[in-house]
Order: structure tokens, then C-alpha cells, then sequence
């Protein structure tokens, strides 16, 4: 079964600042950071429970370049709902 994946207003926003980020020093790693963000969504569609347990959320970590993002969700019937997206070296705790 494939769960649908939601994006709050916040992750959204995270999600353009992030890319706008890499992608004022290279358009190509954001362009590749763009793709391995779709590719982590798609693993919490397929596999909503792979991310770890952090108290009433999940956290998805995925890899890019010396550090990756984190994917912070919750899991609601057959629905995926991304909260928050952080680079790695962020305070993604808050």
C-alpha cells in the first residue's frame, strides 16, 4: 500500500529555502538536492515507518553531499505528513 505524502505550509517554505540556498552557489547540487529530497519522499510513501521515532514525530535522514536533510512527519492513517525539512547542521530539534 502506498501512503499519500502531505506538505505543511512550513516545509514547503523549507523546503524553497533550502534549494535556494545551494542553488545560489550551484544550480546542478540543487537541482541534485531536489531530487534527492523527491526520492526520500517517495521511500515515506512506500515505507512510512523507516524514519526513527522522536517523540510524537518520525525523522527521516537522508544523505547529500557531506551532510543530508532531515524530514521531520508524522504518519496519519494512510497519510504522511511532513512537518519540517532541515539541513543536517541545522537545529532541527526545535
Amino acid at each position: 500500500m502506498s501512503f499519500e505524502i502531505r506538505f505543511s505550509v512550513a516545509a514547503r517554505a523549507d523546503q524553497q529555502r533550502l534549494l535556494d540556498f545551494i542553488g545560489e552557489k550551484s544550480p546542478n547540487a540543487a537541482e541534485h538536492a531536489y531530487s534527492v529530497l523527491l526520492d526520500a519522499f517517495r521511500q515515506l510513501t512506500e515505507f512510512p515507518l523507516s524514519g526513527r521515532s522522536v517523540g510524537s514525530s518520525r525523522v527521516y535522514v537522508t544523505r547529500f553531499g557531506q551532510g543530508g536533510y532531515v524530514i521531520k512527519y508524522r504518519v496519519y492513517d494512510d497519510v504522511v505528513l511532513v512537518s519540517r525539512i532541515f539541513h543536517s547542521r541545522e537545529n532541527w530539534r526545535r
